[in-house]
């Protein structure tokens, strides 16, 4: 019998993955970061296409597989499509992405960083944030403080602590500001 679980998640990547499905990564209310298979999501019936788009809030119905978990149901909770309109907008939520991503593990439940990040993404779909640049310090600071890293030496950048971190260049914002 397939374990099956419901939870929240913001979707944070995308690739594709045979002919007709995607995985996704989304970052989860209860099981934090993981990777899941949306089976048939590319076909043009598919009624979920919408749903999975990057940096919605989804509640997603989840079954444990040997592969990958398959997503069985989706509902839509946030739209950001609002998001793509704009190149300053669309900056930012690949940057917050590109730090979740990098700097959390898989299958480890973080409440704080889901909140964070939802609250993030309401605040920049809402275009609340006129500074790109400080709610990426103001991002990076609390993130790394939930992820009990403290604070940079002799009072660095949060950006260039980052990335000696996680031993990566960060490329989101640099990528789309070309």
């Amino acid at each position: 019998m397939n374990n099956t679980f419901s939870t929240l998640a913001i979707i944070i990547g995308r690739r594709n993955y045979h002919e007709a499905d995607r995985l996704l990564t989304l970052f989860t209310e209860k099981n934090g970061k993981m990777v899941v298979r949306a089976k048939g999501i590319r076909l043009s019936q598919s009624k979920r296409q919408g749903h999975i788009e990057l940096f919605n809030t989804i509640k997603a119905q989840i079954i444990e597989s040997r592969n990958f978990p398959i997503l069985a149901q989706t509902e839509l909770i946030a739209d950001r499509s609002v998001i793509k309109s704009d190149i300053k907008l669309l900056r930012i939520a690949y940057h917050l992405t590109e730090l979740v991503s990098r700097l959390t593990p898989e299958h480890e439940k973080h409440q704080e960083i889901f909140d964070l990040l939802n609250r993030a993404f309401c605040s920049i779909n809402l275009k609340i944030w006129d500074k790109e640049e400080f709610l990426s310090e103001k991002f990076e600071e609390k993130l790394l403080h939930l992820l009990g890293y403290g604070v940079p030496p002799d009072g660095g950048s949060w950006h260039d602590y980052i990335e000696s971190i996680t031993d990566f260049k960060l490329r989101a914002q640099e990528i789309l500001s070309q």
